[in-house]
């Protein structure tokens, strides 16, 4: 998987999944989001408790297909301390989701589930 976007984009529906992912869980699994891009570009951000469960979809510009798990906290805080309007390059290397922003670069520890296309 292999993506860029702009922050703002991303944040906004990041932010709203992130609601229903609660800071403590008995699954650890549920501490996390599902990132998934379609083949069309179509990136789904998705977060459950169990009870409920929350998709945004945003469109990215150019990417590869795939999917992932991020711990939904983690991602969110690092998305929002980068600058506003700037483009976000993501990508899935060897189970790590690696996010990159002009000279800023962050590496997730290795994801709970991932499946590149």
């Amino acid at each position: 998987m292999k993506f860029s976007i702009e922050r703002d984009l991303f944040l906004e529906p990041l932010q709203a999944v992130q609601g229903v992912v609660e800071r403590r869980q008995s699954l650890p699994i549920l501490l996390n989001v599902l990132l998934r891009l379609d083949d069309d570009g179509l990136l789904s951000i998705t977060g459950s408790d169990l009870e409920v469960e929350i998709t945004a979809r945003v469109k990215v510009e150019d990417g590869t297909a795939g999917e992932t798990t991020v711990p939904a906290r983690k991602l969110t805080d690092i998305v929002r301390s980068l600058a506003s309007g700037s483009r976000i390059d993501i990508a899935l290397d060897d189970s790590r989701l690696r996010l990159r922003q002009g000279g800023d670069d962050f590496h997730s520890a290795p994801c709970r589930r991932a499946i590149s296309r």
